[in-house]
């Protein structure tokens, strides 16, 4: 694959299971290369490095806490992300839902998406997930208004790796087979995906907001993460592969 690989410092054996240390960065000789560069990448080399059952790690899980006193009988906050009854619920509904709009609209997407980061929010706060705010060593609930981000990433990390990863496993769905939701779904918005967008896409096409230079906690209300998805779209169909810059 042609492209630039920048190492980081993360630890690799904080992250999900399949990704690497490191962001792929194409480089843009022209905007259909470039784009032709990450669907490759995507399609060709990441998902197929990518488990559901592994879809977030320690880098995601270290900003929330979990409350004791939560509905979870787990004791890490990892474990409560990673449970099959967590996984399923979303998946499970994410299928039911794929199964009865075969060819969903980007709007058609949204529209299920905001209810399922909604109640994805819901449902961690009664397992005891809460997202740390303020003192690192405390813990409080987090308001989804304030912490959109904070919910929607890791929903959406768990939606694209069932939906296309293949570490293991045949996946349900493929870009040959299912165009539609390669064009719908939401890249899981985080750093990596922020630093490309200041290194690379800024250089093709100005941000109509400010892109935050920290984590994905950084992007904060929903009314931000709806422009930055905007901005993706208008950049290209698949936003999706713009989860090649993760690595």
């Amino acid at each position: 694959m042609e492209g630039e690989v920048y190492q980081t410092n993360r630890e690799s054996e904080s992250m999900p299971r399949g990704c690497c240390a490191a962001k792929f960065r194409p480089p843009v000789k022209s905007k259909a290369k470039f784009y032709a560069d990450l669907i490759l990448h995507f399609y060709g080399d990441r998902v197929k490095e990518c488990d559901p059952n592994y879809y977030v790690g320690s880098d995601t899980t270290r900003v929330y806490s979990l409350d004791p006193s939560g509905a979870s009988t787990a004791t890490r906050v990892i474990d409560v992300f990673r449970s099959t009854s967590l996984i399923r619920n979303y998946t499970d509904a994410f299928d039911t839902w794929y199964s009865m709009n075969p060819k969903p609209t980007n709007l058609d997407y949204d529209k299920f998406h905001e209810l399922e980061v909604r109640r994805f929010y819901d449902e961690l706060t009664r397992l005891g997930i809460y997202k740390r705010t303020g003192n690192r060593k405390g813990s409080s609930p987090g308001l989804l208004g304030n912490y959109y981000n904070s919910f929607a990433k890791p929903y959406n990390l768990l939606i694209w790796h069932h939906a296309f990863g293949s570490d293991g496993r045949v996946a349900p769905y493929s870009r040959t087979g299912d165009i539609n939701l390669s064009i719908c779904l939401h890249p899981a918005m985080d750093k990596f995906i922020f630093q490309g967008m200041i290194n690379v896409l800024t250089t093709i096409s100005k941000s109509p907001i400010k892109i935050p230079r920290g984590g994905f906690t950084y992007l904060r209300t929903k009314s931000d993460y709806d422009t930055l998805i905007s901005y993706l779209r208008s950049l290209m169909n698949e936003p999706l592969v713009f989860e090649g810059f993760w690595g």
